[in-house]
């Protein structure tokens, strides 16, 4: 991401947005080299360290000691990241967030954007929090929450980069003869979406995407039963060979509980 933005400008035919250029300075800056010659930036070290962490299930107490330990074996003074709160924080500058949604305990709806401020579902009136007996707990706990990761930021990434803005417009440029299926935009689906919103067809940089969902188990059989349910968002605007490869396969919620979600996830 650090080498597609650098080489963003040169070619570009129009100067980015605020938003684009404080995302460059900021991208500019954390990507510096450690040193002449080194094959690390500040950005990657906490980016290696997030990864270690998440990986090894290292709290963060621990990720303070390894950081510590790390400053203390450097005589050059590197501008390493000081703990784990900073590391984090640099990454974080990079928009690429999380927020956490709560649900209703049977699924039924989400309290998002309207009904942020509801306290019983719409549907069934379960409560949304659970009822705590310790009087010391200031803040309400959510009986069942879900994770979500922004899907618009990531899409304005894929515009951000000379190396695969162009892409975005390979389902426009690259028609098939009639009779040819390697790409779903010459599927029967596609043309028929395009008669039916020829105004959205007609810019090719509009976004089509691709969901899916599915189910795992986390932990061993014998363990209590426990599912997660990642969902998936990939844009098919880009050629067959890129839109199903792991980089542009984006994980935009995960779906918790007890039991095997199945019908009840509404794509």
């Amino acid at each position: 991401m650090v080498r597609d933005a650098f080489v963003m400008h040169p070619g570009a035919q129009s100067e980015p947005n605020d938003d684009a250029k404080c995302f460059y300075e900021q991208l500019q800056e954390a990507g510096r080299p450690l040193y002449e010659g080194s094959i690390h930036s500040k950005l990657s070290v906490a980016v290696r360290l997030l990864s270690i962490k998440s990986d090894s299930s290292i709290s963060q107490a621990g990720m303070d000691s390894i950081i510590d330990l790390m400053n203390e074996l450097n005589p050059n003074k590197i501008d390493l990241p000081k703990d784990f709160y900073t590391a984090k924080k640099l990454v974080s500058k990079l928009g690429l967030s999380s927020e956490r949604i709560e649900c209703s305990e049977k699924g039924c709806m989400l309290f998002y954007k309207d009904d942020a401020t509801l306290e019983n579902c719409k549907f069934c009136n379960q409560p949304r929090y659970k009822e705590v007996t310790n009087s010391k707990m200031k803040n309400k706990v959510p009986v069942k929450p879900m994770h979500y990761l922004p899907f618009i930021p990531r899409l304005k990434r894929l515009y951000a980069s000379m190396s695969s803005a162009p892409h975005m417009r390979w389902h426009y440029e690259n028609r098939r003869p009639p009779g040819i299926l390697c790409h779903p935009s010459d599927g029967e689906a596609w043309k028929h979406f395009d008669r039916v919103f020829p105004d959205f067809a007609n810019e090719p940089r509009n976004i089509r995407l691709g969901l899916c969902a599915g189910g795992f188990t986390p932990f061993s059989v014998s363990a209590a039963p426990y599912s997660c349910w990642p969902v998936f968002v990939t844009p098919y605007n880009l050629p067959p060979e890129l839109c199903m490869t792991s980089p542009y396969l984006f994980l935009t919620c995960i779906v918790p509980g007890p039991r095997n979600q199945k019908s009840l996830i509404d794509v």
